[in-house]
């Protein structure tokens, strides 16, 4: 399961990361850089290898300041430029913010097999 997340394919699948930067005087005057995972998009090609699944995740401090969308049209482009057509994922029908930035990335919201917890999010790349 750990080369599973360690050794990427980057012919089927690919992950980008938001990064921030913290800057601190530390004791000697000096100052201390930190960096922190902030938001983390991802896509793993379907074995069709014309589609893909995507996921996100945004830290709770950095949500509704547009970090989500940049992943996700990151993600997309990266995604289209590999010769994907389409992209989709699974949302959780209680997550109002999840479901407002794909609705205005142009996704179609559907029902979903999973079950009535989930929406199927789709759209054509």
């Amino acid at each position: 399961m750990l080369a599973r997340h360690t050794l990427i394919d980057y012919d089927r699948e690919m992950a980008l990361v938001a990064v921030y930067k913290e800057r601190a005087p530390a004791r000697d005057g000096e100052f201390s850089e930190a960096e922190h995972m902030i938001g983390v998009s991802r896509y793993i090609a379907n074995p069709d290898l014309t589609s893909c699944e995507f996921s996100l995740v945004v830290d709770d401090k950095f949500n509704g300041q547009g970090l989500g969308s940049r992943l996700m049209l990151s993600i997309m482009d990266v995604a289209r430029h590999k010769g994907l057509s389409e992209i989709d994922g699974l949302a959780l029908v209680n997550n109002a913010s999840i479901l407002k930035l794909i609705k205005n990335l142009g996704f179609q919201i559907q029902t979903c097999a999973e079950g009535p917890d989930f929406k199927l999010c789709r759209k054509t790349l």
